[in-house]
């Protein structure tokens, strides 16, 4: 059964949030930060990411993104933003959803279009975030401003 929102076996035109039941594997890429690229050499043109297989998991992944709260519409003073963070390619079988990105520093948010819902999500919030990432994926220590 293909979810709503699919066109042709092509990429998912819905977003993660609306089919997370749907997700049977995500890949995630970790982002450097710029003090860890430190402009003596260039990115890997594809950086290596893990996958994580475990349907169960993925979903879990899904679904703790799914969660997180929407970031208000308000000025903030969140720290400076250097970079680094995940992107989150979920799967459904061989069709993509769009990506997510999560930016571990900052204020946090969860960039693209990927998530969806009614604004950007907001991981700062939410710390508990970060030990649900490192538990479903294998991520030992996830790279994210305390």
């Amino acid at each position: 059964m293909e979810p709503a929102g699919q066109t042709g076996g092509a990429d998912f035109t819905g977003t993660l949030c609306a089919y997370p039941a749907a997700v049977t594997s995500v890949r995630v890429v970790r982002i450097p930060s710029l003090a860890q690229i430190g402009g003596i050499k260039p990115l890997p043109r594809q950086m290596q990411g893990i996958v994580v297989g475990d349907a169960r998991k993925a979903r879990q992944l899904a679904q703790a993104i799914c969660s997180l709260p929407t970031m208000p519409h308000a000025v903030w003073q969140c720290p400076v933003v250097v970079g680094g963070g995940y992107v989150l390619e979920f799967m459904s079988g061989r069709q993509q959803f769009h990506p997510v990105t999560v930016q571990a520093n900052g204020c946090e948010p969860v960039l693209g279009t990927g998530a969806g819902g009614s604004g950007t999500r907001w991981v700062a919030r939410t710390p508990g975030f970060w030990t649900t990432l490192a538990h479903l994926t294998g991520i030992q220590a996830p790279a994210h401003s305390p």
